[in-house]
C-alpha cells in the first residue's frame, strides 16, 4: 500500500526564527536552538529518503583534477562510539562535509584530516567523523583514508567538537552548517518530492527560512559598517 502523505506540521517543529529579527549577530545559544530545530525537522525524513553511507564520502583520488574515491575503498581502520559499530561505514545519514583541518598535535600522525558531520538515520542524532589520510607514494596526489573516527554528538558538542578531540581544533560556522543541512536535504529530496507532497513542503519551508537568514545577514553586515 502507498504511504500516506506527510503533512508539513508532522514533519517538524517550527524553529525559533524570531532570532533572525534582531540586527546583531546571533549568539551561540541561539544557534544551538536553530540547529536543534533543524535536526528535529529532518528526523522524520530520515526513513523516507535514500541517504548516502558514511563510507561514500570522497577524497581526492589522484593526479587527475576532479578524480575522487569513496573512503570505504581504502579500507581504513574504523573506530566508533556506540551504536555505530553495528554497521560502521555503512551507516546512512544526512551528510555535510566541512573540509580539511590543518595539521596539529591531534592530527600529527596523518598528512591531513577531513571533517564530516551530519544526522544519522540509525541514531536520529548528530554525529561527527574525522578522516585521517596519508598520501600514497605509489599514486600521485592520492589521499588514502587510513583511519576514520565516528562519534555521537549533541548540538552543543558538535559546535565545539570537544567530545572528539578534547580540544577545539576547528571552528564550525553554525550558520553555514544550518544552510548546508538544508542544501543536503534538497539534494536527497530530488527523486522523492514528486511522490510525497510533504517532502516538497518541508523543502519550501527550508528555502523560506534561508531567505529570512540572508536578510538577517545583510542587516548585520550593514549594522557593523554603519558609523
Amino acid at each position: 500500500m502507498p504511504k500516506e502523505p506527510v503533512l508539513a506540521q508532522d514533519l517538524c517543529t517550527p524553529p525559533p526564527m524570531t532570532a533572525f529579527l534582531q540586527s546583531e549577530p546571533l549568539s551561540q545559544k541561539q544557534w544551538v536552538s536553530l540547529l536543534e530545530a533543524r535536526r528535529m525537522a529532518i528526523v522524520p525524513l530520515l526513513d523516507r529518503l535514500t541517504l548516502p553511507e558514511i563510507g561514500s564520502v570522497e577524497l581526492d583520488g589522484g593526479s587527475h583534477e576532479g578524480a575522487t574515491h569513496p573512503i570505504a575503498d581504502d579500507k581504513p581502520n574504523v573506530r566508533y562510539s556506540q551504536p555505530f559499530q553495528k554497521s560502521g561505514l555503512a551507516n546512512q545519514a544526512v551528510i555535510v562535509e566541512l573540509g580539511s583541518l590543518a595539521r596539529c598535535h591531534v592530527t600529527s600522525h596523518f598528512d591531513g584530516v577531513c571533517l564530516v558531520v551530519g544526522i544519522s538515520r540509525l541514531t536520529k542524532n548528530w554525529f561527527s567523523v574525522l578522516i585521517g589520510y596519508g598520501y600514497d607514494k605509489k599514486r600521485v596526489n592520492y589521499r588514502q583514508a587510513r583511519e576514520v573516527l565516528i562519534f555521537n554528538e549533541t548540538t552543543e558538542s558538535l559546535l565545539e567538537l570537544k567530545s572528539v578531540t578534547s580540544a577545539q581544533i576547528i571552528e564550525i560556522n553554525p550558520g553555514g552548517l544550518w544552510e548546508s543541512l538544508g542544501d543536503a536535504v534538497h539534494r536527497y529530496c530530488e527523486k522523492k518530492r514528486a511522490a510525497d507532497a510533504g517532502i516538497f513542503k518541508i523543502e519550501q519551508e527550508f528555502e523560506d527560512q534561508r531567505k529570512v537568514k540572508r536578510l538577517h545577514d545583510m542587516a548585520s553586515h550593514l549594522g557593523r559598517n554603519t558609523p
